[in-house]
């Protein structure tokens, strides 16, 4: 089948896997895949407070390189957070994350090299 460019393709009643089992051609088909999950991060504290960060990649880190960093993944289900790097252990809500991700729920208080941040999902 060939298509021309703007030409609209009837929809099947099953559409078939891509050739190869590629990934999605562009951002608009992964947000599809991962679901519509708006989620924020808003810093609290430090230089960057009242900063709101969107989580809009699929894996977005955060911290600083040699001290502290931790990267939180979209999921299907939602958001995971886990540490990445440095000897200070990142909290989420008074607890340390280990290198296992922890489910982030809306409110989450996550602080990470002194500096304290909040998980807002919409």
């Amino acid at each position: 089948m060939i298509l021309k460019p703007g030409q609209i393709l009837q929809p099947m009643a099953k559409p078939a896997a891509p050739a190869g089992g590629g990934a999605p051609a562009n951002a608009e088909a992964q947000q599809a895949d991962l679901g519509q999950i708006n989620a924020s991060i808003k810093v609290l504290s430090g230089a960057a407070a009242g900063r709101q960060v969107p989580l809009v990649k699929v894996v977005t880190t955060i911290g600083k390189p040699g001290v502290a960093v931790a990267a939180i993944t979209k999921r299907p289900h939602g958001f995971v957070v886990a540490h990445v790097e440095g000897s200070n252990k990142p909290t989420l809500n008074g607890a340390a994350i280990g290198a296992e991700p922890v489910t982030l729920k809306n409110g989450d208080l996550l602080e990470l090299a002194g500096t304290q941040m909040q998980f807002v999902q919409a």
